[in-house]
Order: structure tokens, then C-alpha cells, then sequence
């Protein structure tokens, strides 16, 4: 009877520790979906921060571009005055021509 009891123990500690490994892994595998899901939050909040930085910022790309191309505009009328500009002596003053 006591070989049969001491067996028994034994395996319900066998048991227990099964029991304790796979709650242990059922522990670790819902931790992991919980630090999946983290990152993956993590990674949208990320994603969402960087759209909302982003797009003023290639607004403000754009216009910086726009407000180049204007300078440039003006400053190549500017050189296409001055380049049709006669002198007194009969010159004109030649700036950034191809000649």
C-alpha cells in the first residue's frame, strides 16, 4: 500500500510539474502576445508620430521650394534686365549668358 501511495505522490508531482511547465508556457506565450502587441502599438504610435511631424514638414519643403523658384524667377528677370541694358559707350552688361 505504501509502494502504491509513494507512486501515486510521485505522480501527482510529475503531474504538478507538468501542470506548472504548461502554465509556465502558457505564462510566457501570453506574455509574448502581450509584448507583440506592445511593439506593435509601439510601432503605430511611432508610425503616427512621424506622419504628423512628417507632413508639415513636406509642406514646409514645398514651400521653401516654391519660395525658391520664385527668387530664382525674379532674380533671372532681374538678369535679363540687366543684360538688355545698354551702357552709355554702347556695352551692355552681359550676366550668365550661354555666349
Amino acid at each position: 500500500m505504501l509502494i502504491v501511495l509513494s507512486s501515486l505522490w510521485r505522480a501527482c508531482e510529475g503531474l504538478e510539474m507538468a501542470m506548472l511547465s504548461s502554465s509556465l508556457l502558457l505564462l510566457s506565450l501570453i506574455d509574448l502576445v502581450r509584448i507583440l502587441i506592445a511593439l506593435w502599438s509601439n510601432f503605430l504610435i511611432s508610425l503616427w508620430i512621424v506622419e504628423i511631424l512628417a507632413i508639415p514638414g513636406l509642406l514646409c519643403l514645398f514651400h521653401l521650394h516654391k519660395t525658391l523658384r520664385i527668387l530664382q524667377r525674379i532674380f533671372l528677370w532681374e538678369c535679363n534686365l540687366l543684360n538688355n541694358l545698354p551702357f552709355r559707350d554702347g556695352s551692355s552688361f552681359r550676366l550668365f549668358t550661354h555666349q
